[in-house]
């Protein structure tokens, strides 16, 4: 895709009229689903994303800014689902690693003088999860599960790894009303 300004902002003057972007995605994914049985079947998912944007501003008539990102990202992820009358699992692992290297440069034209600042983003995140459903009756669930996650990333020069219990229940307490309750705590990119 090749750009613009893309912003509708409410001063019709606060535009960038020597803004251009261009931006270049390409995405491949598979898939595999295996039924061992009709309770117990595994899901794979497999991606890789190679994007490269460009980016060049002219903001004054002696000021330019030049922007480089360039990304590979790769994820995989592994489930097991398995179902019973009175249990249901859901089990798997995962694997994000994105190489992410980011240029900004700019120069003032005119003078030797350039300033560039190389950046690199990369960041690995591997995670894995159990989460159960137990249906002591027909109209009531209760939800236990537990994911850990291991996050690493070079930009911030950070590892963090988090334990994230979850429990929750739903009860069907008539066929048109349901109540929810759930504790649990959560851990994104």
């Amino acid at each position: 895709s090749d750009q613009g300004d893309l912003q509708l902002n409410f001063f019709p003057a606060d535009f960038f009229s020597s803004l251009k972007q261009k931006e270049k995605t390409h995405t491949y994914r598979a898939g595999l689903r295996h039924s061992f049985s009709p309770d117990s079947t595994i899901l794979g998912s497999f991606m890789y994303q190679r994007q490269d944007i460009r980016l060049h501003d002219r903001p004054s008539d002696f000021f330019v800014i030049d922007a480089k990102d360039e990304d590979r990202a790769f994820g995989s992820e592994l489930q097991h689902l398995f179902r019973s009358r009175y249990i249901s699992i859901n089990s798997g692992v995962g694997h994000f690693n994105e190489d992410r290297r980011l240029r900004l440069a700019f120069r003032l034209l005119g003078l030797p003088f350039q300033g560039v600042n190389n950046v690199d983003l990369d960041t690995s995140h591997t995670n894995g999860y159990l989460y159960s459903y137990i249906h002591p009756t027909k109209n009531i669930t209760f939800t236990l599960g537990v994911s850990g996650d291991l996050l690493r990333t070079k930009a911030a020069d950070t590892d963090k790894n988090a334990f994230s219990p979850k429990f929750g229940v739903t009860w069907n307490i008539l066929p048109n009303m349901t109540v929810r309750a759930a504790a649990f705590r959560a851990f994104t990119r």
